[in-house]
C-alpha cells in the first residue's frame, strides 16, 4: 500500500518519510529485530487506546458483518495503521483488511471494516479475529486485540439449555427452632433467591430451576410468623410486624410470583439436603426417603406449592440402590454432576441420561450437568459459557439438551447479579433457547446411561462425625415409630437428626468448619430420644410350669409420661411358642404385663431370649428359663417307659408265637 503524503513537502519532510519507512521496515523484520515500543492499555484518563466493536459478537453465515476499530489518539500522529484478520476455526486466514490514515491530530479515529458473507459459503464456527493498531507519534507504539466472532446457521434450531440455581446456607436455628444467626445480617441466601425471582419476572426469555433446602423454605417462613433468637442477651423475640419478619415474607410471596410463572421450576431437595457420600459410610441411604418426605410437607407448609418431579442432592450424585426409592416417590428424573455416569469417556457430556428403573414400569432420567460451562458462569466469564453451548449446536446431536448447575449462598464466589449479566447475554444469543429442567428431561434427545458406582468424593468431615449422625438417626427413627409421627418431641428430634447430615456443615470450602453445629444437631437428637426410649425396661424370672404348656408372665415398665407402641420379639430354645414370637405391644406409663404362651413338650427345660423394640431398636432385653414340674416331669417318663415295656414285651411274645408255629 502507497503512503499518501503532499508533494509540495520540503526537503526535510522527505527525509523524515524516508525514516519512517526505515521505522516501519525495522518493525516488520522477524524476531531479534527492533520492535516498537509499547504503551500502556489506556490512557491517563483510565480510557482504553484501542477499542473493538463486533457490534453483535455472531452473525448468520448468509449476512455480513460490520466491525468498528476505535482509537483515542493522546498526541497527533503522522502515520496510523489499523489492520483486522479473521481466520477460519482451523487457523487458516479467511479475512484481512489494512486501513491508513496519515496526520492524524490528537482525538478519536474509526476505523470500519464490512463484509458479506453468502458469497463465502462459511460453515458455522467460531472465527478468530485480531486487530493490530500501529501509531507513530515520534515513538512507535503497537496495540493488539483479539476477540472472537461467531457464524451461526440461522436456520437451525437453537441448543436446549437448562440451569439449575442450587441454594446452600447453613440453618440459623439450634435444635429448639431458637435462631443463634440474626437472620437480618446473614441472609445471603434469601437475598440470592430474591434476586433470582426478579430476573424470571423482569426477562420473559428466562427459564430456570431452583433447588433449594425445605429446612431453609421453613426457616424463612418461620422468620416471617415472627421469631426469637437465643444469645447473651437471653431468649429475646420478634414480633411478625417487625421489618425483619416482612422483608422475609416478601421473598416468599415473590417466590410464588416467579413459580406461577412457569418459568421457574421448583425441583425436589432432601430436607437439609444430606451429602449422599456420608449417607453411605453410615449405612443410611434410605434416609434419603425420609428428607423427601419430610421436605415435601415443609414446602407445602412454606409456600403451599409442592416441587417437580426432578430431584437435586448435594454431591452431585446418585446412588444405583436408591433409584427405586425416588420411583416410587414420583420423583422421575435426577440432576447428577458429569462424573456420576457410567462412560467409556474419561468424561461424559452434558445431557439426559435414560437410566434403567428398577421397576420395569419406571423411566427415569439423569440429567448429567456441564461442570466448564458453570466454572464459566460463576466466573461471570458470559463469553466461555456462550461458546461452549455454541459448540453443543455443531456437535453430533445438536439438539440434546444441555444443563448446568449454579451454586449459590454465604460464602460463594457466585453470585446472582453476576449471573444475570452472563444470562442476559444468554438469552440474546440465537442459538440458545432457555427450557426448564423437566423439559430437559422430558426431551427426545435421550442417552441410555447407567450410573458410576466408583464415584470419587472430597468428604473431609471430622473422624466420627458420621457415626454420631447415623446414633442421631437410629434413635430419633425409633422415637417416631414409639411415640408417633404426631408427637412433638418425636418430631423435634427427628429434624434434628436430619439436619445433622446437612452438607451444608461442610462450608463453602469443604473444610467442615461447622461441623460441631451439626454434631450439636445430632448430640440433641440423641438425647431426646435417649431421655424417652431408656425408660422401658423389661423384667421378669426364671420359672418352673406344673404341666408341660404354660404361660410366661414378663412386666414391661414406662418410666416416661408417654404412651409407647413397641415390639415385644421372643426366641425360643428347647421349647415351643404356642403363638407368634413378635407381638406389638402398647405400653402406657408404669407398669404393663405381658404372658407368652409355651410348650415344652418333652423337654426337661427351654430359655427365652426377650426384647422389646422400637422399630428394629432394641431398648431392653431379657433372658427366661422355664422348666417343667420335677413329679410331672417323672410321671411323663415313668409312663413313657411302660409304654416302652410293654412294647417290648409285646414284640417278643410274636417272636416266640412264630418260633414254635415253625418247629411244629
Amino acid at each position: 500500500m502507497r503512503f499518501a503524503y503532499p508533494t509540495s513537502a520540503p526537503r526535510a519532510r522527505l527525509h523524515m518519510t524516508i525514516l519512517l519507512a526505515l521505522v516501519w521496515l525495522v518493525a516488520a523484520l522477524p524476531a531479534g529485530a527492533t520492535t516498537p515500543a509499547t504503551s500502556p492499555e489506556v490512557l491517563p484518563d483510565g480510557s482504553p487506546f484501542v477499542t473493538l466493536d463486533l457490534g453483535e459478537p455472531w452473525v448468520a453465515t448468509t449476512s455480513a458483518f460490520s466491525i468498528d476499530a476505535t482509537v483515542q489518539i493522546d498526541r497527533p500522529s503522522e502515520y496510523l495503521e489499523s489492520r483486522l484478520q479473521i481466520h477460519n476455526p482451523s487457523g487458516s486466514l479467511m479475512f484481512q483488511k489494512t486501513e491508513v490514515r496519515n496526520n492524524e491530530p490528537t482525538g478519536t479515529v474509526t476505523f470500519t471494516f464490512e463484509r458479506e458473507l453468502a458469497d463465502l459459503n462459511l460453515s458455522p464456527g467460531i472465527y478468530p479475529v485480531e486487530l493490530r493498531v500501529r501509531s507513530d507519534s515520534g515513538t512507535v507504539r503497537e496495540w493488539i486485540i483479539t476477540e472472537s466472532l461467531i457464524l451461526f446457521d440461522a436456520t437451525a434450531q437453537p441448543v436446549p439449555f437448562s440451569l439449575i440455581v442450587s441454594v446452600s446456607s447453613p440453618t440459623a436455628t439450634d435444635p429448639a427452632g431458637r435462631f443463634v444467626v440474626d437472620p437480618g445480617r446473614f441472609d445471603r441466601a434469601r437475598t440470592e433467591v430474591e434476586a433470582l425471582c426478579r430476573l424470571v419476572l423482569d426477562e420473559p426469555r428466562m427459564s430456570a430451576g431452583l433447588a433449594i433446602p425445605p429446612v431453609l423454605l421453613e426457616e424463612w417462613a418461620h422468620v416471617a410468623s415472627g421469631y426469637e433468637t437465643s444469645g447473651p442477651e437471653g431468649i429475646q423475640s420478634v414480633e411478625v410486624d417487625a421489618p425483619i419478619p416482612r422483608e422475609y415474607e416478601a421473598t416468599l410471596e415473590l417466590l410464588n410470583q416467579a413459580l406461577d410463572t412457569g418459568r421457574l421450576e421448583l425441583l425436589s431437595v432432601p430436607y437439609a439436603n444430606p451429602l449422599i457420600s456420608g449417607l453411605e459410610r453410615s449405612g443410611r441411604l434410605g434416609d434419603i426417603a425420609v428428607h423427601l418426605e419430610r421436605g415435601l410437607s415443609a414446602v407445602v407448609a412454606s409456600i403451599e406449592t409442592s416441587p417437580s418431579s426432578g430431584v437435586v442432592l448435594a454431591d452431585g450424585r446418585l446412588p444405583n440402590e436408591s433409584v427405586n426409592s425416588l420411583t416410587v416417590r414420583g420423583i422421575e428424573f435426577a440432576v447428577v454432576a458429569q462424573t456420576a455416569i457410567a462412560s467409556a469417556e474419561e468424561t461424559p457430556v452434558s445431557a439426559p441420561y435414560l437410566i434403567e428403573a428398577t421397576s420395569t414400569t419406571d423411566r427415569f432420567v439423569a440429567l448429567a450437568t456441564d461442570s466448564e460451562i458453570a466454572t464459566a458462569l460463576a466466573a461471570g466469564d458470559g463469553t466461555s459459557a456462550a461458546h461452549m453451548i455454541f459448540g453443543r449446536s455443531l456437535s453430533a446431536e445438536p439438539t440434546a439438551p444441555l444443563v448446568a448447575s449454579v451454586l449459590v449462598g454465604p460464602g460463594r464466589d457466585m453470585n446472582i447479579e453476576t449471573l444475570a449479566t452472563c444470562l442476559s447475554g444468554l438469552a440474546d444469543a440465537p442459538w440458545v433457547h432457555f427450557v426448564s429442567p423437566g423439559a430437559a428431561a422430558s426431551s427426545a434427545a435421550l442417552t441410555s446411561g447407567s450410573l458410576a458406582s466408583d464415584v470419587e468424593t472430597n468428604d473431609n468431615a471430622p473422624a466420627g462425625y458420621w457415626d454420631e449422625c447415623a446414633e442421631a438417626r437410629e434413635y430419633a427413627e425409633a422415637l417416631v415409630v414409639a411415640a408417633g409421627s404426631a408427637d412433638a418431641q418425636a418430631q423435634l428430634a427427628q429434624d434434628a437428626s436430619l439436619i445433622s447430615q446437612d452438607a451444608a456443615w461442610a462450608g463453602p470450602d469443604g473444610s467442615w468448619s461447622s461441623a460441631d453445629r451439626g454434631r450439636g444437631f445430632a448430640s440433641s437428637a440423641s438425647r431426646e430420644a435417649h431421655s424417652i426410649l431408656d425408660a422401658i425396661s423389661i423384667s421378669t424370672q426364671d420359672m418352673t410350669l406344673s404341666s408341660a404348656t404354660g404361660e410366661v408372665p414378663i412386666n414391661i415398665a414406662n418410666s416416661s409420661n408417654k404412651t409407647l407402641t413397641v415390639r415385644v420379639v421372643t426366641t425360643a430354645a428347647g421349647i415351643e411358642l404356642s403363638s407368634g414370637n413378635d407381638v406389638v405391644l402398647v405400653v402406657r406409663p408404669q407398669d404393663n404385663f405381658l404372658t407368652i404362651p409355651v410348650d415344652l413338650q418333652s423337654s426337661l427345660s427351654g430359655t427365652l431370649n426377650i426384647q422389646v423394640l422400637a422399630g428394629d431398636t432394641a431398648l431392653s432385653s431379657a433372658v427366661v428359663t422355664v422348666r417343667a414340674s420335677y413329679l410331672d416331669r417323672l410321671a411323663i417318663l415313668g409312663g413313657a417307659s411302660l409304654v416302652l415295656v410293654g412294647l417290648l414285651l409285646f414284640i417278643r411274645h410274636r417272636v416266640r408265637s412264630v418260633s414254635t408255629a415253625d418247629t411244629i
